[in-house]
């Protein structure tokens, strides 16, 4: 095995790239105790800190759904290091205006504005990836960005607190009407200073889209090429057919129609395609010629038998005037790849990724409210610096769990380790279920501090897990496919989350009984311990 070592290992790009990954992370980490702070700010009624709180958090998560993918494929096609840049530069235009933010629908569209630009976790990765030399070095750079992760999450968590403490901002009118704004500059100036230093030393790495499309092997290339001129055969194919009314065809017409796009899709398809090396696969979508043209023409046969029935005619006429064989060859094209996919075991994979994520942004959401909250609405009153002090504790243990995660799946099974994960976050959301205490208990607090330890426990280990199941769950060549859908699968998920956590907490205030929301975490781990059973999901 090849060693990573300054020979063969890029570690300048790569300490440079993951710096660009540093502001979104910390500023994540720092805003996330203070939510309910800013929210009480905001708000200016007690009533509404809950329901604010979890808007907060949700806007920093809702763009990610879908931008996530998005900048991935730009920067499949401009290269890596543009939307790099664009990202630091987006994102530090969200922070200064949160950080100058005074009312919440302007906070809210400031950290809409910040998530839009959080992509640059997503194009790291692809730019660790694109310039690895070999599969050992490829492990060190990604132990690297894991490491990065940690490091700005306890980073973050700590200094937000110091930051917004009510002793730094006391002495200062404008820091005490934007009280938050030495926490949003920090990541703002950040984002900004490095992507001065990313422009002037990082190197670019051609567009892996354009390589392919050139000549190249990729697969993504070869698969954007290739759809695309299929798509154009497609469209030249059916270009004759009016879309004035509906047209009675007959079986015959509709005969050529099928086999002008199968001929013009299997010719472009040819002509836009490399010429595998020998041994090696050129993409996971199929040939036309080998399995669209087949697969066309059982359709076809299909619908000949159901023609012959005089029941269907006009729904028969609808479907072949206008779903001829164009949107069959698009779902092959487009839709077919996440089929193949999504099997029983994957989406049951999914599931637990969800139930965890779910639990997760719900719990991280609720926390830092019984920590903010007075004493009369069931809270702990704690300043902003405890209760990041007490998150931090939480992000330590989880960066503790994740160095020795291989040796407790070694022991207990990927499986095993999830159910392990599960447990320890059901200890804590019970830990805080049954607290009661107000103002100045000190026993109190100490539980907070311990039901955050459990939770970064029980959350690296999960975390890890599912993405080791995701992994095994699908063949090499469909990795990327898998954990792209589970990712944004757990985006929505924690989009959801926030805001179901605060309306909780708002209505548990209200009914005495400001634990419902971490019995209603409880519950959602119960399920994933017992979601672990059946779908043939294994103990190891």
């Amino acid at each position: 095995m090849v060693q990573p070592t300054t020979q063969n290992f890029p570690i300048r790009s790569v300490f440079i790239v993951l710096s660009t990954i540093f502001p979104e992370i910390l500023v994540h980490h720092m805003l996330g105790p203070l939510y309910p702070y800013m929210a009480r700010t905001l708000a200016q009624s007690e009533d509404q800190v809950g329901t604010y709180t979890g808007l907060l958090a949700s806007a920093y998560h809702l763009p990610t759904v879908v931008m996530n993918l998005a900048w991935g494929g730009l920067s499949d096609r401009l290269g890596r290091k543009p939307i790099l840049l664009a990202g630091l530069m987006g994102f530090s235009i969200g922070c200064t205006c949160l950080g100058l933010s005074t009312v919440f629908w302007f906070s809210f569209v400031s950290l809409l504005v910040a998530g839009t630009f959080t992509g640059n976790s997503v194009v790291a990765k692809g730019y660790i990836g694109q310039i690895a030399p070999d599969e050992s070095t490829l492990a060190f750079g990604y132990t690297a960005y894991g490491l990065t992760h940690g490091v700005a999450a306890i980073v973050g968590s700590s200094f937000g607190g110091l930051l917004a403490d009510p002793i730094i901002t006391k002495d200062s009118p404008f820091l005490q009407k934007h009280p938050y704004f030495l926490v949003c500059m920090v990541g703002a100036s950040l984002a900004v200073t490095i992507a001065i230093g990313a422009t002037l030393f990082l190197k670019n790495v051609p567009p892996t889209w354009k390589n392919s499309s050139s000549g190249g092997h990729g697969q993504h290339g070869y698969e954007s090429v290739a759809v695309k001129e299929v798509d154009e055969a497609v469209g030249m194919a059916s270009d004759h057919e009016t879309s004035h009314g509906i047209h009675k065809r007959t079986m015959a017409g509709d005969d050529e129609d099928d086999d002008r796009i199968d001929a013009n899709a299997e010719k472009a398809w040819r002509e836009s395609s490399p010429s595998p090396s020998p041994g090696r696969s050129v993409g996971s979508l199929p040939e036309p010629s080998k399995l669209d043209h087949r697969a066309l023409e059982e359709d076809d046969s299909e619908e000949r038998t159901h023609s012959l029935s005089p029941t269907y005619p006009v729904l028969i006429s609808l479907v072949q005037s206008y779903i001829p064989a164009r949107l069959r060859l698009f779902y092959r094209a487009h839709i077919a790849p996440y089929t193949t996919v999504l099997t029983a075991k994957s989406i049951h994979i999914i599931a637990l990724y969800s139930l965890f994520a779910f639990a997760d942004s719900t719990f991280n959401t609720a926390m830092p409210l019984l920590a903010a909250s007075p004493p009369d609405k069931g809270g702990l009153a704690m300043t902003p610096k405890s209760t990041a002090l007490a998150v931090t504790c939480g992000n330590l243990a989880k960066l503790v769990t994740k160095a020795v995660f291989y040796l407790l799946q070694k022991h207990f099974g990927t499986m095993g380790c999830y159910r392990l994960g599960v447990s320890f976050i059901m200890l804590a959301a019970l830990t805080l279920a049954l607290l009661r205490a107000g103002a100045g208990d000190g026993s109190a607090v100490w539980h907070l501090v311990a039901a955050a330890v459990f939770a970064g426990i029980g959350s690296g280990i999960s975390y890890l897990s599912v993405i080791l199941a995701l992994t095994e769950s699908v063949s090499s060549e469909h990795l990327g496919l898998m954990h792209g859908l589970a990712g944004t699968t757990a985006s929505v998920v924690r989009t959801v989350g926030p805001i179901v956590s605060g309306g909780l907490w708002q209505a548990g205030v209200g009914a005495h009984a400001p634990g419902m929301v971490f019995v209603f975490c409880l519950l959602i781990e119960v399920g994933a311990l017992l979601a672990t059973r059946g779908f043939g999901v294994g103990t190891s």
